[in-house]
Parts: structure tokens; sequence; C-alpha cells
């Protein structure tokens, strides 16, 4: 349920049923570099006609033309590790720095309309979403309450179904001020909300 050994067993899936009879329950390596990548999270949504966060590469955004608040962090990350919400120029200067594979986010809603979404895909068949609004301790799931949300539920299995995800797999989301859901987060693993989902 970490993203450190994704790579290896999705890449490795075939090779483990071989030598050990072990099927790994797991996403395409595809699947998996889109999610790991937040940037790539974002052109997959745009490419394939879904709301999504405006994201760029921080190297390549006009300074002149930027609607704050951003946030500014790495397109591969984990635990909320480098986030930042930049508020101005001033605040953003010291990111400019190392530009190396940081990128710039619109910032969507605020922390009462984010929600984590779990849903699991076997064979051809995906569960109900479950999404639940959450506390986080250091990047993680502390406390969480289960909602009900159409206009959540529809926009995830949609996402689900195109992304063509194996197993289980969770998106972050946030609704922005025309309360439409844009996914700024993909784990395409068991997440720490699978409990939560199989209660």
């Amino acid at each position: 349920g970490t993203d450190v050994e994704l790579k290896f067993c999705a890449i490795n899936k075939k090779l483990i049923m071989e030598e050990f009879n072990v099927h790994t329950v797991i996403s395409s390596i595809e699947v998996i570099d889109i999610s790991d990548n937040k940037y790539k999270t974002s052109s997959f949504l745009r490419e394939n006609g879904f709301n999504y966060p405006k994201t760029d590469y921080l190297k390549d955004v006009d300074l002149k033309n930027i609607e704050y608040p951003v946030i500014v962090k790495p397109s591969v990350g984990y635990r909320s590790i480098g986030v930042y919400k930049v508020n101005n120029l001033t605040e953003l200067k010291p990111h400019l720095e190392n530009t190396k594979d940081i990128i710039m986010q619109e910032y969507i809603g605020n922390e009462d309309t984010e929600y984590t979404c779990t849903v699991v895909k076997i064979g051809d068949e995906l569960s109900p979403v479950l999404a639940l609004k959450r506390v986080l301790r250091s990047g993680e799931t502390y406390r969480a309450e289960p909602v009900k949300s159409e206009i959540i539920e529809k926009y995830i299995l949609g996402v689900a179904s195109k992304l063509e995800i194996d197993g289980g797999c969770n998106f972050q989301l946030r609704l922005d001020k025309l309360g439409e859901p844009k996914i700024f987060e993909i784990n395409s693993r068991f997440s720490g909300t699978t409990p939560f989902c199989a209660q």
C-alpha cells in the first residue's frame, strides 16, 4: 500500500506469477506513471475531457500572468512534502531558485471542499465510490466522514474507467468555486482509506 514498490510490482507482474504463482493486483505501469506524476495527472484529465486543475512546470510559467494563490509542489511527491501555498510573487521567489520537476497548480477551493475517494476495480467491475471528508495528520488520513455526492461519484467513476485502473485506486480532489470537482492527486494503489471502503 505504499508508492515505493508500485513500479517494481507492475513491471514484474508476469515474472511474479511465473516464479511464485502469485497474482499481483496492481494497475499497469502506464497508469502508475500517470498517477505518480501530478503534471501527467492533470494532462490526462485535460486530454480526456475531465475537470482538471491548471498545471504547469514552474520553469515554464509566465510570472506576469499568475492568478494567486497557487500551489507549488514537486511533480512527484508524497505525504505533502514540499507542498506550498503561494500568495504573491514575493512568496514565489524562493521557489524559483530550483525549478527542477517543480509544478505550479491552480489553488482549488479550500480544506472544507477537499475529499478523498476510493474505488476498486476487479476484472471489468468498478465498485461504488467511497467519498470521504478527512482530517490529515502527517499527510495521512487521521479522521474521515463518508459523504454522498452524485457529482463526485460520477466524476470519479468516469476517470477510473478511462484510466483503466486495476485493483484499488485513491483520488484526491477539491470542489472549485462553481462546485465542480477537480482531481489534484491520484494514488494508483490500495490507500489508507481502503479499510473505510471495505467497511
